[in-house]
């Protein structure tokens, strides 16, 4: 796998989760002896977001997540973002900071949700269909 940043997705039940795998070493971390030790070189550094906070994990291999597609456009610009986010202290917000809006942010620069949205829209059209049909 080429050094980028990818953006992966993993499906539990109902509920889409996705993150950011940093392939390379993109974000300048410091090496150290852990690859001495290492039996094989890692894949990559997952990075998510859920209730529990901003998870940084060394991965080996994807375990369950799937490559959606790899980062286009400039990088170096996407890089600083994640190293911004990576370095505050990020709380999460189910309808203005989740997992959606840290990719979307870390990508575009634009915070955005399209699974909220999506839902947003379902409940929309069920409460009108809900109203019609206690109206007729």
């Amino acid at each position: 796998m080429q050094p980028g940043l990818y953006v992966v997705r993993r499906v539990v039940g109902l509920k889409s989760h996705v993150g950011i795998l940093v392939v390379g070493n993109l974000l300048g971390m410091p090496r150290g002896d852990f690859f001495a030790y290492a039996r094989r070189p890692p894949l990559g550094v997952l990075i998510h977001f859920n209730q529990a906070g901003l998870h940084r994990d060394l991965v080996y291999d994807l375990a369950g997540w799937a490559i959606e597609r790899r980062m286009e456009g400039n990088v170096a610009d996407a890089v600083a973002r994640l190293k911004a986010l990576l370095n505050s202290d990020q709380q999460y917000a189910l309808l203005n900071n989740n997992c959606e809006h840290l990719v979307s942010y870390v990508e575009t620069g634009e915070r955005k949700s399209p699974q909220l949205r999506g839902w947003a829209t379902a409940a929309a059209i069920i409460g009108g269909a809900v109203f019609v049909s206690r109206s007729a």
